[in-house]
């Protein structure tokens, strides 16, 4: 009978397993597998899911109370000089006393095994699952058996994947700069004749800076070397155009080719997904 409130590890898991049949399912033997493993891993391994609570157990009888046993103690024990924390009762009227105490229902679990009772259920509950798909796969193991193979069918679907890939292998991809541009997907801007105006009006601010420099005429030289530096850029920006244009281009031609070939490398693997067996 203790005089404290003593701490106890007795209380529930910490983390109580969900029931396996409601959580191991499957629609075929290697999801089975992976199902029962995953169960396995989250629940079961998992050691700190088992660790007890703490719960607090009161007093079953505090000092004040200890004079409801005096009739059962006589001369038998000098309560006054009882340090202990703890002393023991016997004769039936105690026990009958001691079992009206209001122990907490974690103790009573505890000491009947309640959860380890309960995992025990759930080792029944796996082993079934697990007898069931062994059984399953037994049977369809035995069909494969006596199950009678077209061969004939086979041969003609290899005939046919044999000819594709044949016929993809030797396929022409069509995927030179030339096949491409004359495909129609990508365009060249001809700005050629922009360029020769350009040219044109730079030669005629030439020509202008030619006479005003017969004539000595410092002024109009200067306004026609900034009228040529002018007319000069606007060639040299369209020219710069022309090549960012065709720069871009290229790429885009090269991006073209590396789809064709990885389509074309896609379609052989589907038809022979491992050519070194």
């Amino acid at each position: 009978l203790f005089h404290n409130a003593p701490k106890i590890l007795v209380g529930p898991f910490k983390k109580i397993p969900l029931n396996p049949e409601a959580v191991i399912k499957a629609s075929d033997s290697e999801s089975f597998i992976n199902s029962l493993i995953s169960y396995n891993s989250k629940y079961l391994s998992n050691k700190a899911n088992f660790s007890r609570k703490t719960i607090i157990q009161e007093a079953l009888f505090g000092i004040d109370e200890i004079n409801f046993f005096k009739p059962f103690f006589s001369n038998t024990y000098s309560l006054k000089t009882f340090e202990a924390k703890h002393f023991i009762l016997y004769g039936d009227p105690i026990t009958k006393s001691v079992d009206q105490i209001n122990i907490r229902k974690e103790i009573y679990d505890f000491i009947n095994f309640t959860d380890i009772n309960m995992l025990d259920q759930y080792n029944d509950k796996i082993n079934k699952l697990c007898d069931k798909w062994i059984e399953k796969t037994s049977k369809d193991v035995d069909n494969y058996k006596i199950k009678t193979i077209d061969h004939q069918k086979e041969e003609e679907q290899l005939e046919r994947l044999n000819k594709d890939l044949r016929e993809e292998k030797e396929r022409g991809l069509h995927d030179s700069d030339e096949e491409l541009l004359n495909s129609g997907k990508f365009k060249i801007n001809d700005i050629s004749s922009v360029i020769i105006n350009e040219i044109e009006s730079l030669k005629k601010e030439i020509l202008k800076l030619g006479q005003s420099t017969k004539e000595k005429n410092l002024p109009l030289i200067n306004d026609n070397i900034k009228n040529s530096y002018r007319e000069c850029k606007m060639v040299e920006n369209s020219i710069k155009q022309f090549d960012n244009e065709i720069t871009a281009l290229k790429r885009n031609l090269l991006k073209e080719r590396n789809n064709i070939q990885k389509n074309h490398n896609s379609k052989i693997f589907v038809l022979y997904p491992n050519p070194f067996l």
